[in-house]
């Protein structure tokens, strides 16, 4: 349920996000390789930190999506599995599917 997920995202929160590259650590740290496959990160790019060894040391897949429009990602987006989007609605999540499928599609938007 919605409700039931808010609780989770809630309970495995870490914080605001000027350090979010802090706050993913300590998601991380302790936690078996593997444990997560996948970081969804919702931004202004207002961060204060960048990608650190622990983060960069995550073999699954980290999504951000910049929803204000801000130009330098703090991400090392020319590290695998590393993506940045901008703007956000009900298809994006369509566009995690699409790449992590590793196959040909269209934009979520498109017919």
């Amino acid at each position: 349920s919605v409700l039931g997920n808010a609780r989770k995202i809630q309970e495995h929160s870490k914080g605001g996000a000027t350090l979010h590259w802090k706050c993913l650590s300590q998601l991380l740290n302790g936690k078996p390789k593997g444990y997560y496959d996948r970081v969804i990160i919702f931004t202004d790019e207002q961060a204060h930190d960048v990608e650190n060894r622990t983060t960069k040391d995550f073999a699954g897949n980290i999504f951000m999506w910049n929803l204000a429009g801000y130009g330098k990602s703090t991400a090392d987006l020319s590290k695998p599995g590393r993506f940045m989007m901008t703007g956000f609605d009900d298809s994006s999540f369509k566009t995690i599917a699409n790449i992590e499928s590793g196959h040909d599609a269209n934009w979520p938007w498109t017919k």
